[in-house]
């Protein structure tokens, strides 16, 4: 049960929902449903906490109370089902083997979602994560030894997109202006999209070595490759996103949001921005005064059905 400040003006609702997924958008998502005075036990597969946007977890999960929100962290949703009786509980099973029922189910478990798998089963179409032939690797720098080795200072304090003929860099200062965060995408334009993907149980993470890196952009300016150069520990990143996009984020009582619906490539934060208005907009529709457990599956298809977006 969760009592959120919205419950205290009378408008906590006889109504159970489920997120699955702890990400930005998992998280958004939570706490929206909580000022709207709605139940919801959170079963979070991952926080994501080692990732650069930690940060950012952090302030989120700070609205969230666990003396009065149920969340279960290192969970991981398995499989949905559903009885064939008129609004009968919605049943979330887990690999640990417990189960979860619920009124209404929300997806957030990113781009490898297996609630996914239940809003678009029966399809004859494949919605699996597809690789665009794109790549990433990434890296740390110290922005203090970037600066003694002679680097544009001009090039460490801001946000800089390095464009390329296939190949970008993006750079930008974290860690309170001490360390530059750095990402080099190199594409693929020669092949179709999805014809190189990888099976889904291979990592899309992997280390990559330093001349690796520094051949993809042997021929780049000295500044870039000093750049590249001081980064110790690339890892490579096979970027991935769903297409062709979904018919629809929505099944009876069931839906999706962010990734889990329409990821897509890292560029200018579009992915958790467009999570963040899929969280806001689910919200809205749940905590309106008219929404209960016994017409949910008549009121959602007319509100997360959205138009396709930039996808890749």
């Amino acid at each position: 049960m969760v009592e959120g400040p919205a419950a205290h003006s009378g408008l906590q609702k006889d109504l159970r929902v489920a997120i699955v997924g702890g990400g930005i958008c998992g998280l958004v998502c939570a706490i929206g449903l909580v000022r709207a005075g709605l139940q919801y036990p959170a079963r979070e597969d991952d926080l994501g906490l080692g990732i650069h946007r930690a940060s950012f977890l952090d302030a989120l999960v700070k609205f969230i109370d666990p003396r009065v929100t149920p969340t279960h962290f290192n969970k991981r949703c398995t499989d949905i089902s559903v009885s064939g009786a008129e609004r009968s509980p919605i049943v979330l099973h887990f690999s640990d083997g417990t189960t979860h029922e619920t009124d209404f189910v929300i997806g957030a478990d990113g781009i490898k979602s297996s609630v996914r798998d239940f809003v678009v089963h029966g399809s004859s179409t494949p919605y699996v994560p597809t690789f665009t032939n794109t790549v990433a690797y990434r890296g740390l720098v110290s922005i203090e030894e970037l600066m003694r080795a002679g680097v544009k200072s001009q090039l460490t304090p801001t946000p800089i997109c390095w464009m390329g003929d296939s190949r970008h860099i993006i750079t930008f200062p974290i860690r309170k202006q001490q360390t530059l965060n750095v990402v080099a995408f190199v594409t693929d334009f020669s092949l179709p999209m999805g014809h190189l993907s990888l099976p889904l149980e291979e990592p899309w993470v992997v280390p990559a070595s330093k001349d690796e890196l520094l051949s993809q952009f042997s021929d780049w300016g000295d500044d870039a490759r000093m750049v590249l150069q001081f980064i110790e520990n690339p890892t490579k990143w096979s970027l991935h996103g769903l297409y062709p996009p979904l018919p629809s984020f929505v099944t009876g009582r069931v839906a999706l949001i962010g990734d889990a619906a329409h990821a897509m490539l890292p560029h200018l934060g579009a992915g958790a921005g467009q999570g963040i208005e899929d969280s806001y907009v689910i919200t809205r529709l749940l905590a309106h005064p008219q929404a209960n457990a016994t017409n949910l599956e008549v009121r959602v298809p007319a509100g997360p059905n959205l138009p396709p977006l930039l996808y890749l």
